[in-house]
């Protein structure tokens, strides 16, 4: 065991925590432990390794090697980390945190910071991460900041595919980036918008196809297997903010042959029928309006783009 070299431990435990068994992790870790290892090792490990060695300590709620590993991690930078990685570090860090002195609050700070940097610079990240920090974050004032932040960049809304791309593709980009806060029920105003503007945009090319005769099974099977879908990474709260895109997709189901009870489309058309009714009650209006974050710029560009309509784009 104390021949053990930090990349086989790395690889030990990620292989333990995957199958589930964090018994047998605990007694390998202890082993370890026993044979002084954690402080020989804990210094100079590299980028790829540090998550599982991280998630090794955390494991093994052992206080002094909590405190050799955050000695160690003093002068490091996490810079080069992953987006995922750094992820997986704060879901340990949760772990850890309770277990340390208050001059370990630094290092979280820190490392939440370096996830926050890591995200914005992460062109695709994972669903899944997302909703893993807003669980963690959704009461932190200062963590959402920075993550309503990253998600209103022009060049995550740039990155959304174009509305003549395959429905399905901008389904997959909508649960990708929009599916996290609306599952979580976070508001995001400015990224709501962005994606409500791209799918009207998505919904006229339809509507356009099925008023010059060319509708037929396949275009009921594009919004049916895309556009149904994409709308439903919206919530009733976000869907009362846009009239017209709710209106769009009430004209769109009405022209669509409606699949047979039983098949997975008809609950998603149930569901999107109920999500329409319920934007226009007045209890989601009234919860939408005492809700809602005040969001003076993004007000702002609103009222520029509407008077620029008003004189005629002068």
């Amino acid at each position: 065991v104390s021949r053990t070299t930090k990349e086989q431990v790395a690889q030990l435990v990620l292989a333990f925590k995957e199958v589930g068994d964090l018994d047998l992790l605990s007694g390998f870790l202890k082993a370890l432990r026993s044979e002084s290892w954690f402080q020989r090792n804990l210094r100079d490990v590299s980028d790829k390794d540090l998550p599982a060695i991280f998630a090794a300590v955390a494991q093994l709620r052992d206080a002094s090697v909590t405190d050799e590993l955050l000695r160690s991690m003093q002068d490091r930078s996490l810079k080069e980390l992953p987006f995922q990685g750094l992820v997986q570090m704060l879901g340990e860090w949760r772990i850890m945190e309770g277990k340390t002195g208050a001059s370990a609050r630094e290092f979280g700070a820190s490392l939440l910071k370096s996830t926050m940097a890591a995200l914005s610079r992460c062109k695709a990240p994972a669903a899944e991460e997302i909703e893993k920090l807003l669980g963690w974050y959704q009461d932190d004032r200062k963590a959402m900041q920075s993550l309503r932040q990253n998600y209103e960049q022009r060049r995550r809304f740039e990155s959304m595919p174009k509305s003549d791309s395959k429905a399905k593709e901008i389904c997959a980009a909508f649960s990708a980036t929009l599916g996290p806060f609306t599952k979580l029920n976070v508001q995001m105003a400015r990224l709501e918008s962005s994606c409500g503007a791209r799918l009207l945009e998505v919904l006229d090319n339809y509507a356009a196809a099925s008023s010059a005769g060319k509708k037929d099974e396949a275009s009921d099977s594009i919004f049916l297997g895309g556009i149904l879908p994409a709308a439903l990474e919206f919530s009733e709260e976000a869907l009362s903010c846009m009239p017209s895109l709710s209106e769009a997709l009430a004209v769109a189901l009405k022209a669509t042959k409606m699949p047979r009870p039983g098949d997975d489309e008809a609950g998603e058309v149930n569901s999107l029928i109920e999500r329409l009714l319920r934007s226009v009650s007045e209890e989601v209006l009234s919860l939408r309006a005492g809700s809602l974050e005040k969001d003076d710029e993004f007000e702002a560009w609103v009222l520029e783009v509407e008077d620029r309509i008003i004189s005629g784009g002068r």
